[in-house]
């Protein structure tokens, strides 16, 4: 019978330094994005949001809701056979039960080495060599798709259905409550 080794705990203090490197890049380089992400997720602070950043607004399971408009405005139906478009003039709530897309079509993350600017040490105390510039190359977005299912009733009995929202790329800020549907905690 073999046996299950979990760690060698003589290795760990020689491993902590090396959990530091993804930490301090988080907190260099995505610590916006992640301060962002927790004020959408708690819903009290902001209230504009941009085309890139609206993919934080949707998660797994979330309640969200869709207010009654004047003018038409079509959801989509997913069938068996295919979607088709719904039209409510009443306000609705939806569980998510996914996303895709919301993403640049054309992305490449294009590292390149700076040689001028270059430290001895990092701050975790290892080793540092030349400090790699990262730059992004950005096309346009797609489009996002909330996948949501909601309960119905035809004048018979009740039953659920599945929709998908479909959000089109926009530039600059919206407001959350201007969106076609959004979390339930923004009302």
């Amino acid at each position: 019978m073999e046996e299950l080794i979990l760690c060698n705990l003589d290795k760990v203090p020689e491993a902590i330094p090396y959990f530091r490197i993804p930490l301090e890049f988080i907190d260099r380089y995505l610590a916006n994005q992640v301060q962002l992400y927790g004020r959408l997720r708690d819903g009290t602070e902001e209230h504009d949001i941009s085309f890139q950043n609206l993919w934080m607004l949707f998660e797994l399971d979330d309640v969200i809701y869709r207010p009654a408009r004047k003018g038409l405005h079509g959801d989509v139906e997913v069938l068996p056979w295919g979607p088709r478009p719904v039209f409510r003039c009443t306000s609705q709530a939806y569980r998510v039960l996914g996303t895709s897309g919301g993403m640049p079509n054309q992305r490449a993350l294009c590292p390149y080495l700076d040689m001028s600017s270059h430290s001895s040490e990092s701050p975790s105390g290892l080793p540092a060599g030349p400090k790699i510039n990262i730059s992004w190359l950005r096309g346009e977005y797609s489009e996002l798709h909330v996948s949501c299912v909601c309960l119905e009733f035809n004048g018979i009995q009740y039953g659920t259905t599945r929709q998908d929202f479909v959000f089109k790329p926009f530039e600059g800020k919206v407001d959350i409550k201007s969106l076609l549907t959004y979390p339930i905690r923004f009302s």
